[in-house]
């Protein structure tokens, strides 16, 4: 098939039922799908097409834009199987934030088919019950996604889409006000209900990250997006990243659980490195690991089940914690 009968069948796909789509759009579409293009060709081919489909250019008030004719016969999904609807059902339900906007446009038509598909199957078929016996939950305290802006996702991950870079209005967490920066976009990552965009601002050298839903505001800047030398995602996520603050240092860890507490490390073990001890009750838990806040967090939601040997240094920050929390307990009145 030729490249440009493949960018019709793509054009074809995103014109709307309900609504309608601008010939800009389209052309954003068409450049985020590999088909670089202008809106004047974008409207000429529009143009040629309404004489062959029912297309209707709606011009009733601007931005104008088209869609399909009320009466246009629907587009289906011939011979989705089973598993392609399972599949596209897991899809919407637990990867939507991170596909570019314009994919997840795309893919609506196949997210509603594959619904059809398998509430029509859920009565005869294994598959069609398969996603009421699967559940995704998270191992910590269930909190509610914060909401992010949908012009900002949409112009988030075009950016990152075409290696661009991004003006955006943020608001710094506590601040009363917002301020613009210019950035350039490294990578989208989700971390439990939030998502985050790794950026380097302006010229400066560090990667920073930012949480997606304090942009208020966002437009491309078109210029090409230049990460830091040598920089790779999955090493500065793995250098610790998202151990809350700055990039944490390899420590040696030496912590001591009390009964069955630390059992879960026999089979999900802390590092390639990690050596266990057992001592009657107890576990002695040795690897090396980077010392950041969320260690932290992890280590005092033990409580008393578990106790850091050293590094010296953050046995001793534990140990304040847990004594300013203890001080903190015993002066606070309880509620009546």
């Amino acid at each position: 098939m030729s490249d440009q009968a493949t960018r019709i069948i793509e054009m074809l796909r995103a014109i709307p039922r309900e609504g309608k789509i601008t010939t800009s759009e389209l052309a954003r579409r068409l450049e985020d799908a590999g088909f670089p293009i202008n809106q004047r060709s974008v409207q000429r081919d529009l143009e040629r097409l309404s004489q062959l489909h029912p297309l209707i250019a709606d011009t009733r008030s601007k931005p104008f834009g088209w869609k399909w004719a009320k009466d246009a016969k629907a587009i289906t999904l011939p011979g989705l199987s089973e598993a392609e609807a399972l599949t596209f059902h897991l899809v919407e339900k637990h990867l939507e934030g991170l596909l570019p906007a314009s994919t997840v446009s795309d893919l609506r038509p196949y997210f509603r088919a594959a619904s059809e598909k398998l509430a029509q199957s859920a009565g005869r078929s294994p598959l069609g019950t398969w996603t009421k016996r699967i559940r995704v939950v998270p191992p910590q305290q269930h909190l509610l996604p914060p909401k992010v802006d949908r012009e900002v996702r949409q112009t988030v991950t075009r950016t990152l889409l075409r290696g661009r870079q991004l003006r955006i209005t943020y608001r710094a967490p506590r601040s009363a006000t917002a301020k613009r920066h210019d950035v350039h976009p490294l990578g989208l990552i989700q971390y439990g209900q939030v998502f985050y965009l790794c950026v380097r601002y302006y010229q400066y050298p560090e990667v920073r990250i930012i949480a997606l839903h304090r942009i208020q505001s966002a437009t491309i800047i078109d210029k090409a997006c230049q990460p830091p030398d040598g920089f790779n995602l999955d090493q500065w996520i793995d250098g610790g990243a998202f151990g809350f603050g700055a990039i944490g240092v390899p420590i040696e860890l030496e912590i001591e659980f009390q009964g069955r507490t630390g059992d879960f490390l026999l089979e999900t073990p802390l590092a390639e490195n990690q050596t266990i001890e057992q001592r009657d009750d107890r576990l002695l838990v040795r690897a090396t690991v980077m010392d950041t806040e969320q260690l932290r967090w992890w280590i005092l939601s033990f409580g008393p089940r578990a106790i850091v040997r050293s590094p010296g240094a953050l046995r001793a920050d534990i140990a304040q914690q847990v004594h300013d929390a203890a001080a903190a307990y015993a002066t606070a009145r309880p509620a009546p």
